[in-house]
């Protein structure tokens, strides 16, 4: 089995998810994250644990498939009002409009080693955040939930990066 080694942030694409939660085909390329990453924490499912009595260690453990799962969170400094519509919506023309925005879209980021993460279904919320201060600039910060893919899709799929 070929070795797929994940490393290096390169580019980031998105685009309307597909047909039934399917990958979208139609990725344009998006803004590269403050900093040049992206951040993937994965929590495991809680164990719901049934215990004979007066045991000390339970008899059996089951996955609780309610809990767990894949948070997807960057940062974009460097934005115009493509980027501004892009993640809050077409009301953003010019500013941020009040709040958050909840958006679904399919995500790829491409990596120095020619491998790129797939996203099919990201649910993100983008929100604005900094303190503008000689140190820290303005952000648009953004985080998003790994939803189930299409039947038959990986929820994150390694595939080789694209030829541009």
């Amino acid at each position: 089995m070929a070795k797929k080694t994940v490393a290096g942030l390169k580019a980031c694409f998105a685009g309307a998810v597909g047909e039934g939660g399917a990958a979208g085909t139609s990725l344009m390329q998006i803004a590269q994250p403050y900093q040049g990453g992206v951040t993937l924490s994965g929590t495991a499912p809680t164990l719901n644990k049934f215990f004979e009595e007066n045991s000390a260690y339970p008899e059996a453990s089951i996955p609780d498939v309610a809990s767990g799962g894949i948070e997807v969170s960057w940062e974009i400094m460097d934005f115009d009002d493509d980027t501004l519509k892009f993640y809050f919506g077409d009301a953003a023309s010019g500013g941020i409009p009040e709040g958050s925005f909840t958006g679904e879209k399919t995500f790829r980021f491409d990596t120095l080693t020619g491998q790129s993460l797939l996203i099919p279904r990201l649910q993100y919320v983008a929100v604005p955040t900094g303190t503008l201060s000689a140190s820290e600039p303005f952000r648009i910060s953004v985080t998003g939930t790994v939803l189930a893919p299409a039947e038959g899709e990986m929820a994150i799929g390694i595939v080789a990066t694209p030829e541009s």
